[in-house]
Parts: C-alpha cells; sequence; structure tokens
C-alpha cells in the first residue's frame, strides 16, 4: 500500500510539472522578440484576423465613416478639393425623394443623389470662378411654362426651383465653354442619313420610368440602373406602375412624344415594337436605361421642307448640348479631388 502511494503521489507531481511547463512556454511564445507587443500573430505565424471595417477615403478618419444613419446625420458626406457637403443635406434630399424609412436609407438612391450634390457643387464652384451666376428671375422665367394656372407654391414647386436652379447652371457653364453651334451643312449630313428620331408631325405619346446613370459612371453603375430597369419591366406587368417604381428604384418622366426633336431613336424603335397600352423591355438612352408604355398615336402634319430643317436643326441643338454637358461634368470631376466619407 505504501508502494502505491508513493507511485500515485509521484504521477500527480509529474502532471503538475509538465502544466507548469506548458504555461511557461505559451508565456514566453506570446512575448517573443518576433512580436515584442506580444500581439498581432497568430499560431500558424501569419497575421491576426482583425474585425472587418468600413473603407477610409484618403485623409480621413475611421469616425469619418462611422454610420450612415439619417435619423441623427452628423459630419460630412462627401469633401471636394477639401470643401465638405454636410451629410444633413444629403439626407435631406433623399427624404424628399422617399428615400429615407424606418428601415434605413435606399443606398441606391443615395448614391444617384450623392453624385447629383457633387456634380452641383463642381458647377457652381465653375462658374463662381468666372464671376457667373444663375439669377431667381431666370429661374422664374424657366418655372413659369411648368406652372399650372393659378396654382400656389407648392413643396414640389421649390424641389422644381432646385432642379431649373441646377439646369441652369450647367447650360450657362456649357455655354461658356462650347459654342454647339449647327450649320447647315450638319443639317446636309443629317437630312442624308435619313434624321433618325425627329419629328415629322407626328409620332408615339408614351409615359417613361427611368434608372438614370450619372455622367462618367462606370459599368457598375450602368449594370445596377439596368438591373433596375429590368427588374421594373417584369414588375409593371403585374403591379400598378408606381408600386413597381418604388420597389426598383426608377423614377417617372412626363409623357413625351416619339419622334420629337432631340429623342433618341432606340426610343421609337421599343415604342414601336409594342401596342397601345403596352410596356417595352428597358432600353439603354444616354442617361440610363428606361421602360415605356405606348399612350396613343400623334397623327399631326406632314412637313415641308423649311420645317423638317428647322426640326432637324433643334434636334442637333439638344443633342450637342447633352453631350456638352456631359463632356463638362466629366472634366470637372476629373480635375476634383472627391472624397466619399459615407458608406454606400
Amino acid at each position: 500500500m505504501r508502494n502505491r502511494s508513493l507511485w500515485v503521489g509521484a504521477i500527480v507531481i509529474c502532471v503538475l510539472l509538465i502544466a507548469g511547463w506548458l504555461v511557461l512556454r505559451s508565456m514566453r511564445d506570446e512575448s517573443s522578440p518576433a512580436d515584442p507587443d506580444g500581439a498581432g500573430r497568430s499560431s500558424a505565424g501569419g497575421p491576426a484576423p482583425v474585425a472587418p471595417s468600413l473603407p477610409v477615403a484618403t485623409g480621413t478618419t475611421a469616425a469619418g465613416t462611422a454610420g450612415f444613419d439619417c435619423a441623427r446625420p452628423s459630419g460630412e458626406a462627401v469633401r471636394i478639393d477639401g470643401t465638405g457637403i454636410p451629410l444633413e443635406r444629403l439626407c435631406a434630399n433623399l427624404a424628399r425623394l422617399g428615400a429615407v424609412t424606418k428601415a434605413g436609407v435606399d443606398r441606391r438612391q443615395a448614391r444617384l443623389a450623392l453624385d447629383r450634390l457633387v456634380d452641383a457643387s463642381l458647377v457652381q464652384r465653375a462658374l463662381a470662378q468666372q464671376h457667373l451666376v444663375v439669377s431667381d428671375a431666370e429661374v422664374a422665367a424657366a418655372l413659369e411654362p411648368l406652372q399650372p394656372r393659378g396654382g400656389s407654391p407648392t413643396a414640389d414647386t421649390a424641389v422644381l426651383k432646385e432642379q431649373l436652379h441646377e439646369r441652369l447652371e450647367l447650360e450657362k457653364l456649357v455655354a461658356m465653354r462650347s459654342k454647339g453651334e449647327v450649320t447647315e451643312q450638319d443639317i446636309d449630313a443629317e437630312l442624308a442619313n435619313g434624321a433618325p428620331g425627329i419629328d415629322r408631325g407626328q409620332g408615339v405619346r408614351v409615359e417613361a420610368w427611368i434608372a438614370r446613370v450619372p455622367p462618367g459612371a462606370g459599368p457598375e453603375r450602368d449594370a445596377t440602373a439596368r438591373k433596375a430597369a429590368e427588374g421594373f419591366a417584369v414588375a409593371v406587368k403585374n403591379t400598378a406602375a408606381e408600386a413597381a417604381a418604388a420597389q426598383h428604384s426608377v423614377t417617372a418622366m412626363p409623357a413625351f412624344v416619339l419622334s420629337e426633336a432631340g429623342i433618341e431613336p432606340e426610343l421609337e424603335k421599343a415604342a414601336l415594337s409594342v401596342g397601345k397600352g403596352q410596356w417595352t423591355g428597358a432600353v439603354k438612352t444616354r442617361v440610363g436605361w428606361t421602360v415605356l408604355r405606348v399612350l396613343e398615336t400623334v397623327e399631326g402634319m406632314r412637313l415641308d421642307d423649311q420645317a423638317l430643317r428647322q426640326r432637324v436643326r433643334q434636334a442637333l441643338v439638344t443633342r450637342r448640348l447633352q453631350a456638352a454637358k456631359q463632356r463638362v461634368l466629366e472634366e470637372l470631376r476629373g480635375t476634383a479631388n472627391i472624397e466619399v466619407l459615407v458608406d454606400l
């Protein structure tokens, strides 16, 4: 019995010694010279895993991208050459678009709204450098034809005035940088090409819903807009247009007549492929992806040569203006340091 007790005691002592040795070795490994702080390495010798973090714009801190919360907006949404645009301003625009709900912010709409804020700021700065402004009188003159007779100003009027102000600023900047003249030779060339998309006194009246692509956006943004338009085209066959639009983040455009000056021939081709009351599929345009519904056929009257040439001139002016707008925005973005400070 005595010998048996001695053996048991010896085994216990050995176990304790081995355990103590393992603890000391672990402590020594954790504070080895290869990692003097005792952290930052895994047992396999590679970097220890760390919690993922949001992408941070150059020159900002992680706090600058913490949380995109329109319920309590603080800080800046974007910084352009060191000048910031408050997140509160972006959230106010999103709220007007209905993109802020209890569930959170519609990130797709947020990206579009942020792009628009950036473009507007760049245009305003470029105009200021040339000592140019758009006056209230100019905005009022552009607004007057769009207002119902005897109507009182509404929240929609305020939004429209803001949009008109931005459009007029861009057009003023474009006019300063590009003449956009249309010659008689240009008109002759367009007529020789068949003058596609030109209103000859008749056409198809449509309504349209569009997923816009900002000027200069890359293929990823274009693919996102295409997916939104295609989703809307499927949903609208069984759902009210407004509900389908809210679901897929597309916006309505006022009804218009295809074949009018400046309208893209791709849209006319799509509209002519379906009957009255029917929807087209997603169609690529200069400003995004759109889906059309045919409302009616407009007969009009036959144009003489002089009237047709005038329509061609108007169309060419419109097309060149749109192309010039895109070039100007691309140039402004290309020469600015734009730092997005929110996670979109």
